[in-house]
């Protein structure tokens, strides 16, 4: 009986001293070591990723400061011969409307019926139509009642605009050479000569009579504008 039971110790005994050494081999098997330095290589890779993410957003920040920097260089240089006021555009959403823009400037700002509203590179966005004492509202060149006298490119081809989700130009004689891509600006003597309003895009020779007409694309988006400038005198 004694010795049966010594047996039983005994096997026992190696049964644990037989695993234990195997789950303590099994720990340092080298499959185990390859998936622990994959899975360090993964975390590292997922770390780097990261940090090229963080320095992607600080490159893109870096660039719209300067850009702003530039364009805010050139606005005020182009816009030292005038005298002008800087208005914030207030907010009308959801109900926003391409014809007008209400701007945070009014009758106390010396603001008048008529003044040129224009942004950066001197591109008109429209004129003030209505003042109250603290802000206006400006008609811009989306309205279909908002026209102007209009000149065309660098040979500086006379012609109409008229406003309106499609901003037109008309009364343009056949025999002048316009193209594509052709810069169209103010002629007007209402407002600084010279400011831009657009491109165009499109040309139409088949109208009847002896103009033609073209439809232009605007240099700015509507919706992005957040600072317009209100020039108060023509200067020069």
């Amino acid at each position: 009986m004694k010795r049966a039971s010594f047996l039983i110790f005994a096997i026992c005994l190696l049964a644990v001293i037989f695993f234990t050494k195997f789950f303590i081999i099994k720990t340092n098997f080298p499959l185990n070591r390859f998936f622990s330095t994959q899975k360090s290589l993964y975390d590292e890779n997922l770390s780097l990723k990261k940090q090229n993410q963080e320095l992607k957003a600080q490159i893109f920040k870096f660039h719209q400061a300067v850009d702003y920097k530039l364009i805010a260089s050139s606005t005020s240089v182009w816009l030292r011969q005038y005298q002008y006021e800087t208005a914030k555009v207030l907010s009308s959403y959801p109900f926003n409307t391409k014809n007008a823009l209400i701007v945070n400037l009014g009758t106390v700002d010396n603001v008048k019926k008529m003044m040129p509203v224009v942004i950066s590179e001197n591109v008109l966005i429209g004129e003030v139509e209505e003042v109250f004492d603290r802000y206006s509202v400006v008609k811009t060149i989306f309205d279909p009642s908002f026209q102007l006298p209009i000149r065309i490119g660098e040979s500086e081809i006379d012609g109409f605009l008229t406003g309106g989700d499609r901003i037109k130009i008309s009364l343009v004689e056949k025999e002048k050479e316009i193209k594509i891509g052709d810069v169209v600006y103010s002629a007007s003597k209402d407002f600084p000569y010279g400011l831009k309003i657009g491109e165009i895009n499109e040309i139409n020779d088949s109208t009847n009579g002896n103009f033609k007409e073209a439809f232009i694309s605007p240099s700015f988006n509507l919706n992005e504008l957040r600072d317009v400038y209100l020039i108060l005198s023509n200067g020069k």
